[in-house]
């Protein structure tokens, strides 16, 4: 950030994350998430990503609104929801790659009936593209969500997909409620799924993103398919799997 001060960078887009406004107790009780809620710090299943995500887009609004009024520049917050689609190299190994390796492998411990909220990568790069050249994008956070899965649905996509070119069988099926309880006793990420369990998680406002960026959001199960064949031919799962 202060290195674009200092070369009078007229613009600056920060890629934050949903999880910098929807991680509070405010927000578990809200209908529908917009630009305007904030996570909080101190959240209680907060963990060193998703705070991160929160102290850094903090600290760049925070830059921005200190700095005197002549060195100013445009800052423009996109906050993408869980990140899905084609993986472009095998050295990638972010949360969506992990899950998606790990349902093609089946090592997946059980499977909780847990709503995503996601987005299509292909929108967040045009998302970043027009938040650079869209004037009134300038100053504003702006949230980047297709559709919400259950992570069911999301090993079925999988499955009926690669199991025709690929030859692979993946598990899918849902583990029972009583068996992750019993989890929740000494796993805190356990004890979170519990309560997440059959909670929907689509109630997102994307208005702003369309009304001023234009963003046209893709199908999810596409990226799905795509993501999961991109992870087998880029060698990210053992041969034997292939």
């Amino acid at each position: 950030m202060d290195a674009a001060r200092q070369h009078n960078v007229k613009r600056v887009v920060v890629t934050s994350s949903i999880d910098a406004m929807a991680n509070s107790d405010e927000v578990e009780k809200i209908e529908v998430l917009d630009e305007s809620y904030w996570s909080k710090e101190d959240y209680k299943y907060n963990d060193a990503y998703t705070k991160s995500k929160l102290l850094a887009e903090k600290a760049a609004w925070s830059f921005v609104d200190n700095l005197p009024a002549d060195q100013k520049f445009d800052l423009v917050v996109l906050n993408p929801a869980y990140i899905m689609g084609p993986a472009i190299t095998a050295g990638g190994d972010d949360n969506g790659v992990s899950m998606v390796k790990s349902f093609i492998t089946n090592t997946m411990d059980g499977i909780p009936r847990l709503h995503f909220p996601m987005v299509d990568i292909r929108d967040v790069c045009d998302a970043h593209m027009k938040a650079l050249e869209v004037d009134d994008a300038a100053n504003k956070r702006i949230i980047l969500f297709g559709e919400a899965f259950w992570l069911t649905d999301i090993g079925k996509t999988l499955h009926e997909d690669l199991s025709q070119d690929y030859k692979l069988k993946i598990k899918y099926g849902e583990m029972k409620l009583w068996a992750l309880k019993v989890a929740a006793a000494v796993s805190a990420e356990a004890k979170m799924c519990v309560e997440l369990w059959d909670v929907k998680l689509d109630g997102i406002n994307v208005q702003r993103s369309k009304d001023i960026l234009g963003i046209e959001y893709r199908p999810l199960k596409q990226a799905i398919i795509d993501m999961g064949r991109s992870v087998v031919e880029a060698g990210m799962v053992p041969a034997k799997m292939k």
